[in-house]
């Protein structure tokens, strides 16, 4: 047990009177009784480091303390086992089992060192580079500066190079099927898949169905032989949801000596909406339903924006 003397003076007519009054500490485990005022009530404590106040009250404060443990810079004060600095942090390395809930804008970029689970409770502007580590994995919607990502697998991959690649980035090419003594109307049909790259590209009927609203490009290469001279007008219509582009059209009687074989190009930037399809038509005027396509013409398209 150890003993705090303190010393009370009070003056009393006129005689200076010293009163001598005992603190007593208790080690962990110790005990004490102590008779108080007149009503020779006794206070017991036990249990670990215990004081003992100036009106006989047991308290787990150092009377030193009390009076100091009212904000962060007393705790501080009073505590001897802070390892951190400054900040009362009880571990060089402390492990959180939960979340930290961060409010916003309240840590700067450079304080950000984080391996496990961090959890935003509002926004976060980053005026510098924000770095994640190779395991660090994001899951759920996020919103960043113009980006949104609703994705639930990789949506963009970035190689050591710094190159980007989009996975699931609509594009598809397909080469020509053979098909002959077509009429005007037909749909043409690219049947040979090269790659449909998020498979919107169907190769049975020739038609692209757009996944998401946007600008798409398409190209296109039809060989036909046998284009009869009699036809006043033959031409490769590009037919999509909102509306009809003619790729490439020739009046065979002004540009064929006979009937023979021609190519016809088309490339452009289609708008899309969601569900939209595109697919090209062979439209004749006049003369015989003879025109053979040849299979190395081809179809493809991506999307562009």
């Amino acid at each position: 047990m150890k003993k705090r003397l303190s010393i009370l003076a009070a003056a009393i007519l006129g005689v200076v009177a010293l009163s001598f009054v005992t603190t007593q500490i208790l080690d962990a485990g110790e005990g004490f009784t102590s008779a108080g005022g007149d009503d020779n009530a006794a206070t017991t404590c036990s249990g670990t480091t215990t004081y003992l106040d100036g009106e006989g009250n047991c308290d787990d404060i150092d009377p030193v303390y009390e009076g100091e443990l009212t904000n962060s810079a007393g705790l501080l004060g009073a505590l001897d086992d802070e390892t951190g600095t400054g900040v009362a942090v009880f571990g060089t390395s402390p492990t959180f089992t939960t979340g930290i809930a961060v409010p916003d804008n309240s840590i700067s970029d450079e304080e950000i060192d984080e391996g496990g689970t961090f959890a935003w409770t509002g926004g976060h502007t980053f005026s510098s580079t924000l770095t994640a580590s190779a395991t660090t994995d994001v899951t759920g919607a996020f919103t960043s500066l113009g980006i949104d990502d609703n994705a639930d697998a990789e949506a963009i991959n970035i190689d050591v190079n710094e190159i980007v690649t989009i996975p699931k980035q609509p594009a598809f090419l397909a080469t020509a099927d053979i098909q002959s003594n077509i009429s005007s109307g037909t749909n043409l049909v690219f049947g040979t898949e090269v790659f449909d790259q998020n498979a919107d590209y169907a190769d049975s009927t020739g038609i692209f169905t757009a996944p998401v609203t946007g600008k798409y490009f398409f190209t296109a290469s039809v060989q036909a032989s046998a284009v009869d001279t009699a036809s006043s007008l033959v031409q490769i219509a590009v037919i999509s949801s909102n509306r009809t582009l003619i790729a490439a059209f020739i009046d065979p009687s002004n540009v064929l000596a006979a009937d023979g074989q021609w190519t016809f190009d088309f490339s452009s930037l289609v708008d899309m909406d969601a569900a939209d399809t595109i697919q090209l038509d062979w439209q004749q005027t006049g003369g015989a339903n003879q025109v053979d396509t040849l299979a190395a013409g081809y179809f493809s398209g991506f999307l562009a924006n």
